[in-house]
């Protein structure tokens, strides 16, 4: 028997005031784990946007270029376009992400990608390349390597800077090259009861 403010309370009022304040702390823990849940969301919401962002550009700027050569035709119809041989030399901008740790080095040569080993697994492996601009690098060679060092997926990014594997739990390391940088080698472990994984 205990005394609160002054009353006598039972034993089995005792147990449920301490089950109320359990029930209430395990609420408390499931709240906070969905609001992190929210915040990764809202990270890989924001990269999303950014990518669909430049697709528009591109879109109305290849839009804006179809307009103006059509009204060139009409305007002249006899006008021949120019085609310059000439190629400029683009200059080499690393990816913001991951990659931005890259070295510079013009003599990289791409090596064998033969995957040693098939292996099959429910967690989605993504990421997102971008460059300093925000802008979607596409063509980055990502290989996945199992402990043994086995090679076990071999991906590009696409023309969204978006690569994804299926992989199941285990430790990883991710060998990333993009033609005129060194590799950038990381390592990254997935546990059971993951749906996904940020590789960045």
């Amino acid at each position: 028997m205990c005394v609160i403010i002054g009353e006598f309370v039972s034993s089995d009022q005792n147990e449920t005031a301490i089950d109320l304040i359990y029930k209430t702390y395990e609420l408390l823990k499931k709240m906070e784990q969905q609001v992190s849940e929210l915040s990764l969301r809202h990270d890989e919401l924001s990269k999303k946007i950014d990518v669909l962002d430049y697709s528009n550009k591109l879109l109305n700027n290849r839009f804006t270029k179809l307009q103006n050569s059509l009204s060139d035709s009409i305007a002249d119809p006899g006008a021949k376009s120019v085609k310059n041989n000439e190629k400029e030399t683009a200059k080499k901008t690393p990816p913001a992400s991951f990659m931005a740790k890259a070295v510079y080095d013009t003599e990289n040569s791409k090596p064998s990608r033969k995957v040693d080993k098939i292996i099959l697994g429910n967690i989605k492996v993504f990421s997102y390349i971008l460059n300093q601009k925000k802008e979607p690098v596409s063509g980055v060679e990502i290989d996945i390597y199992n402990e043994s060092n086995e090679l076990v997926k071999v991906r590009d990014t696409d023309e969204m800077g978006y690569v994804e594997f299926k992989l199941p739990p285990g430790n990883y390391k991710a060998e990333v090259r993009q033609k005129g940088f060194s590799p950038l080698n990381i390592e990254f472990s997935l546990t059971e009861g993951m749906k996904e994984f940020n590789l960045r």
